[in-house]
């Protein structure tokens, strides 16, 4: 029997009074659906999105290989990569080590090709949080209001400004079930990227080439969680405002460590998935205790609850989370994945605060107590409990806003001034192996050695510059 061709049918687009068929400018493989294609030529820019398909390749659910002739010929050609990991042995495979140092590897993967796949594996380490939080955010949204349910980026939203699903995707998301593609596509990206980062072989420009494409998906995870937030849970968005009102529109919320009120139950959230704050103030919204118990948002959580709720305090980016705690200024922590690793539990231990876990990673030393009644979870953390892992988000915020009432001020600062002048005095004259730890070449030995005359103020100075990475605290002989 003869083999037969199927014949591709024809996308035909009406740009101005002419008509244009742009069936032949898509590679077979994409899993286009023509009339969603012809919506968005049709409704964009058309001239734009046809020379960005024709001439850039930027293909409806584009591969990173169909835009390496860009990325290799304009962009690396004049920008080139300068590497300085400096790990020069692989042991990426069962051939292995190798040290490229010397020569190829046995793969044939050069020293400059396997710093480039190292820098691929950092890029997709940075995109993993925010993706994962999206996927889990779009989830809830899918089961709580189904896939048909209308999505908009505001009230004034013109729908081609769905930027990175429109361009990557060749369709405009209009309804929650579209949001779901968009996201789909960017996993599945980013799960080639990653793949390529643990096994792949290639030269730099393949390399960093992925890494372009992997921050691309990222764009589009963030777009998603952008689109749940201000379709679904009230974000404020410049869209719903007059070019006038965006310009003197003022801050809804307070901000700074000075803020937070020391007499008062107070529940910290952070991490990348802000829908447990969000059920938590509408529980606290419920049960009218908005003016009893402060919200404390820290990291990329502080940034979403301020949009929806002015009664936040923002203490921080990520890099702060560790202060915010260690001064005990949180009774409960809602914690999730994000972008920066963190010991939650060990520091929640250090104050005497309670922990609940919602994120996707396991976190050491929890119990998943997601299947158990809500009333024995509360019962456990009033009674001596270090946390709770619960994933799911509607029990978590429940849990949450019992436990807080109920522990309120017992979390305290790591250290008070007459403890900490005594442990200051501890510091050994000389030694300094915080001072050469410090990314940051801060003079840490010498200020807490003058805290021991001088109190706290000593170290005013050395705190402005400090990322509090914990370095110090670990090299410390005396501990």
């Amino acid at each position: 029997m003869a083999d037969t061709v199927t014949e591709r049918p024809r996308l035909i687009c009406q740009v101005d009074r002419g008509k244009y068929d742009i069936s032949n400018c898509l590679p077979d493989t994409r899993a286009v659906i023509p009339e969603e294609l012809k919506k968005a030529l049709e409704g964009s820019q058309v001239e734009h999105r046809l020379k960005s398909i024709v001439k850039f390749k930027i293909y409806p659910y584009a591969e990173a290989q169909d835009l390496s002739e860009w990325d290799r010929g304009v962009i690396l050609d004049t920008y080139q990569p300068h590497y300085m990991d400096g790990e020069g042995t692989c042991c990426d495979c069962h051939q292995g080590p190798c040290n490229l140092e010397r020569g190829v590897g046995r793969c044939g993967l050069t020293l400059e090709a396997y710093q480039a796949k190292l820098s691929l594996r950092a890029v997709c380490r940075g995109c993993l949080s925010q993706m994962m939080a999206s996927r889990r955010m779009l989830d809830y949204c899918l089961k709580r209001f189904g896939r048909e349910h209308r999505v908009t980026m505001g009230r004034d939203h013109d729908v081609t400004e769905a930027t990175w699903i429109g361009i990557m995707c060749g369709f405009y998301p209009e309804t929650l079930g579209q949001i779901d593609r968009g996201l789909s596509y960017a996993e599945s990206q980013l799960g080639k990227a990653l793949a390529a980062g643990a096994q792949g072989n290639g030269t730099a420009s393949d390399f960093e080439q992925l890494a372009f494409h992997a921050g691309t998906m990222l764009f589009i995870a963030q777009e998603v969680a952008e689109y749940l937030g201000i379709s679904l849970f009230g974000f404020t968005t410049a869209v719903d405002h007059g070019l006038a009102d965006v310009a003197w529109f003022p801050p809804g919320f307070w901000s700074g460590f000075g803020l937070v009120k020391d007499d008062m139950p107070t529940l910290g959230f952070v991490g990348d998935d802000f829908i447990p704050a969000w059920l938590a103030i509408e529980e606290l919204k419920k049960q009218g205790l908005t003016d009893g118990v402060q919200v404390v948002g820290m990291g990329a959580a502080g940034d979403s609850i301020a949009r929806f709720y002015n009664k936040v305090c923002v203490v921080g980016t990520m890099y702060r989370v560790k202060k915010a705690l260690r001064l005990g200024l949180v009774d409960v922590i809602v914690a999730n994945d994000s972008c920066i690793p963190f010991d939650y539990l060990g520091e929640a231990r250090r104050t005497g605060a309670k922990l609940i876990w919602t994120g996707a990673s396991a976190l050491a030393g929890l119990n998943d107590r997601t299947a158990d009644p809500v009333d024995d979870i509360v019962k456990e953390l009033v009674n001596g409990a270090e946390g709770a892992a619960i994933r799911d988000v509607d029990k978590a915020a429940h849990v949450a806003v019992r436990v807080v009432q109920q522990v309120a001020r017992q979390a305290k600062p790591v250290i008070g001034d007459a403890e900490l002048k005594k442990e200051a005095g501890r510091c050994r004259a000389g030694c300094d192996l915080c001072t050469y730890e410090c990314p940051n070449d801060l003079l840490m030995g010498k200020a807490l050695r003058a805290v021991a005359d001088k109190g706290l103020e000593a170290v005013f100075e050395v705190e402005k510059s400090c990322i509090l990475c914990g370095r110090c605290q670990l090299v410390c002989p005396e501990k």
